[in-house]
């Protein structure tokens, strides 16, 4: 059994092949994982790639190869709890420089809340519904963003149903 320390399998774990099948693994436990199971599980298309990065988790210390050549997870697999996901953002180039799609999400709640306390001073039912439009654009903004982080995260889902 090789050892391996939570930044090693941090690092592992970056790689989202890699982070599939130990989630996979994650989810079979206690039961041994053989790496044909692994290969239907994760939908990849050859036993040479799910050896590859088995042997990756083995070597950060993530999971145990038995001489059954099955695999289980490690005491240090069985306690990750967090670990990163990578992924994509998004960013525009404003004024030479990039920033976040949030960014302007935060920009346009400012201005609201800004509207909205002059307006109050003038005319209260105008602050009212500025208000209520800032939030339910703000919500429907954050909806549609939840919705594409999942869509990113679901790439992940298919291992971590129990099989």
């Amino acid at each position: 059994m090789k050892e391996g320390t939570i930044s090693e399998s941090q690092e592992t774990l970056e790689d989202p092949k890699t982070l599939k099948i130990f989630l996979f693994i994650k989810n079979q436990y206690p039961e041994t994982v053989g790496i044909r199971e692994a290969l239907r599980a994760t939908k990849m298309r050859s036993s040479n790639t799910v050896n590859r990065h088995l042997i990756r988790l083995e070597d950060a210390g993530l999971v145990t190869k038995l001489s059954s050549n099955r695999y289980v997870l490690s005491e240090l697999g069985e306690s990750t709890q967090s670990f990163n996901v990578s992924t994509t953002v998004k960013a525009r180039l404003f004024k030479g420089t990039l920033v976040t799609n949030n960014v302007f999400k935060v920009s346009f709640l400012l201005v609201m809340a800004i509207l909205t306390l002059v307006l109050i001073f003038f005319d209260p039912i105008a602050a009212a519904i500025n208000g209520i439009i800032g939030l339910t654009a703000h919500g429907i903004i954050s909806f549609i963003q939840y919705r594409k982080e999942k869509e990113k995260l679901d790439m992940y889902k298919n291992t971590s149903d129990k099989t």
